[in-house]
């Protein structure tokens, strides 16, 4: 029979699967005139490609096809008619990532559109994608002490990793000391020696920054001094004894350097006056004071300045033999020396007139009271 157009297709074999054919089972091929191809497989199946008039593929007369050898071999066949294909179908546009940016490289997506019938790809459009830019994150700064190092506050990316800004190591500071400590204290006797360590300790950490032994010399253990004043108030001494060992010879006395007299209470013809002695030694850490009592004016033998003495010159009265000297309130100076070397002299009263009083006026009187007069 002949066909008009020819496209056979032995068992729905396509055309476009003709290359799979051939290598899978095909016993002979070949081209037929100038527009046709044909293979014939192991399963009788004849297949023609392309467009062209051909004979009955069954006839045995006139012009025979190559393929007619196989003729009594064919089992069916099937024509078609090719169709032109059809324009694409675009379907919607499909972001496709080609490289994720990172946070110093730039990325790329392409803008891409398929048919949506056979798949085919019909364009494709690339996008660069910015760089991301780091995300920086704290770290904080941790201060040094004195026991471990610190660090300095740095930046890192939160996102990749990298060190943006690298912390670096702080010295540990300098142990703080503290006022020393004594321990392991063993105290000297009166005959022995003694010795204790002398710490200092860091106020923070508590390191332990210095230590060193003290050695004591054998020492007495002393009570409270005992003050013993002499008859006429004029020397005082301090007497100390061990509370230990209570020894003589570790008694120690200490005479004052000397004393003053502060009158509390001016004594008068009929009535006695008060004074407070203070004796003052070398050593600060001793001190005494006695009241003692100055005898009414009428039991001493006085001296009665007159009122019209202005000024006592140089040695005027030095030398008598009195017991008390009333000073005038006129009286505006007393000289050098005015009453040296009067031993028997106990009591001076000296007007708030007196503007000026030598430094040796008094010169030799050693229990001497000077009652100055103030303002």
């Amino acid at each position: 029979m002949r066909r008009s157009l020819l496209k056979v297709f032995l068992l729905g074999i396509t055309l476009l699967m003709i290359p799979l054919i051939v290598y899978a089972d095909i016993i002979d091929s070949n081209s037929c005139e100038s527009e046709l191809d044909w293979a014939f497989s192991e399963q009788g199946v004849l297949t023609i490609a392309e467009t062209g008039a051909m004979n009955d593929y069954k006839s045995t007369s006139g012009h025979r096809p190559l393929w007619q050898q196989y003729a009594s071999d064919l089992t069916n066949y099937s024509t078609y008619q090719e169709i032109p294909a059809q324009e694409h179908v675009p379907s919607e546009t499909i972001e496709e990532i080609i490289k994720v940016p990172t946070c110093t490289e730039t990325g790329r997506t392409d803008d891409v559109i398929y048919c949506s019938v056979c798949g085919a790809e019909i364009s494709r459009i690339p996008r660069v994608i910015d760089a991301l830019g780091h995300e920086e994150v704290i770290d904080d700064a941790i201060a040094p002490t004195c026991t471990k190092t610190g660090l300095t506050e740095g930046k890192r990316c939160s996102r990749c990793k990298e060190i943006l800004t690298a912390q670096t190591v702080v010295e540990r500071l300098a142990h703080t000391p503290g006022n020393p400590v004594c321990e392991n204290n063993i105290p000297a006797t009166c005959n022995t020696s003694g010795r204790y360590d002398e710490v200092i300790y860091c106020t923070v950490c508590g390191y332990e920054m210095n230590r060193k032994q003290i050695i004591t010399a054998p020492a007495h253990t002393y009570s409270n001094p005992i003050y013993i004043w002499s008859g006429d108030n004029l020397v005082c001494t301090a007497t100390k004894i061990c509370i230990v060992c209570s020894a003589s010879d570790s008694q120690i006395n200490i005479v004052s350097d000397h004393v003053d007299f502060r009158v509390d209470q001016s004594p008068t013809s009929q009535d006695t006056g008060t004074a407070l002695c203070h004796a003052v030694f070398n050593d600060d850490s001793l001190s005494a004071y006695k009241n003692i009592t100055i005898p009414a004016l009428n039991n001493m033998a006085v001296l009665n300045l007159p009122s019209g003495l202005e000024i006592i010159g140089e040695e005027a009265f030095a030398g008598i033999v009195s017991e008390a000297v009333i000073i005038p309130d006129n009286c505006r100076e007393i000289g050098p020396n005015a009453f040296a070397d009067c031993a028997n002299l106990r009591y001076v009263y000296i007007p708030k007139s007196v503007i000026r009083i030598a430094d040796n006026a008094f010169d030799g009187c050693a229990k001497v009271i000077l009652d100055i007069e103030q303002e």
